[in-house]
C-alpha cells in the first residue's frame, strides 16, 4: 500500500488561507483618520462629563467623489448638535465663508471648492461631502450618560475608525438607616 504525502497539500491550503487574510490585515493597518479627544482616548469619564472629539482625514481616506461620512456615537453618549464643525483642508480656518477676494465659485486656482452638508441623526450625524481630502477636519462634542458604551466611530464605504473611553460610575451612597420607632 502506498501512502500519499499530505504536507504539500497542507502547505498550499495554508498559503491560500494567508492570501485571503493578508489584504484585510494590510487594510486595517492603514490609518484613515487621526483622532483627538479631550479627555484622551481610553481615559476614564463619569456621567455628565463632556468629551470633545476631532478627527483629521489622512491621505488613505481621500475620495474625489461624493462621500458620506457617518459619525456614530455609542449609546453612552449624547450628541451636542450645535458643536459639529467641518474645516476643509484647502481653506483657512479663520475664514467662515467666501470673502470678497474669492466670491463663491471663483476660489483660488488649483483649490477645489468642497460642497458639504451636516445631517444630524439620533446617534450622531452624517457629513455629506463632494470630496474628502487629506487634512479635512471634523470636530464635535458629546455628553457622557449614566450607562452605555462611550465610543465614537467614523465610517464611509471605504473605511471605519473608532475611539473609546472608559465609563466610571461613582458608587451610590448607601441610604442612612432610619431609627426604629419604639
Amino acid at each position: 500500500m502506498r501512502m500519499r504525502r499530505k504536507r504539500p497539500a497542507l502547505a498550499a491550503l495554508f498559503a491560500l488561507f494567508a492570501l485571503c487574510l493578508l489584504p484585510p490585515l494590510i487594510a486595517s493597518a492603514q490609518q484613515y483618520v487621526a483622532w483627538e479627544s479631550d479627555p484622551e482616548q481610553n481615559a476614564q469619564v463619569k456621567p455628565g462629563d463632556r468629551i470633545r472629539y476631532a478627527f483629521t482625514a489622512e491621505e488613505a481616506a481621500a475620495a474625489k467623489d461624493w462621500t458620506a461620512l457617518r459619525v456614530q456615537l455609542g449609546d453612552g453618549l449624547l450628541m451636542r448638535e450645535d458643536s459639529v464643525a467641518f474645516e476643509p483642508a484647502d481653506q483657512p480656518a479663520a475664514s467662515p465663508g467666501p470673502g470678497p477676494e474669492h466670491p463663491p465659485g471663483t476660489g483660488d486656482p488649483g483649490i477645489q471648492d468642497v460642497q458639504w452638508e451636516i445631517v444630524p441623526g439620533n446617534d450622531g450625524f452624517v457629513l455629506l461631502l463632494s470630496a474628502l481630502n487629506a487634512g479635512d477636519r471634523v470636530s464635535f462634542a458629546a455628553v457622557v450618560q449614566a450607562e452605555g458604551e462611550v465610543a465614537a466611530a467614523v465610517r464611509t464605504d471605504a473605511f471605519s475608525s473608532e475611539i473609546s473611553h472608559t465609563l466610571v460610575i461613582p458608587p451610590t451612597p448607601a441610604p442612612e438607616p432610619t431609627p426604629a420607632a419604639t
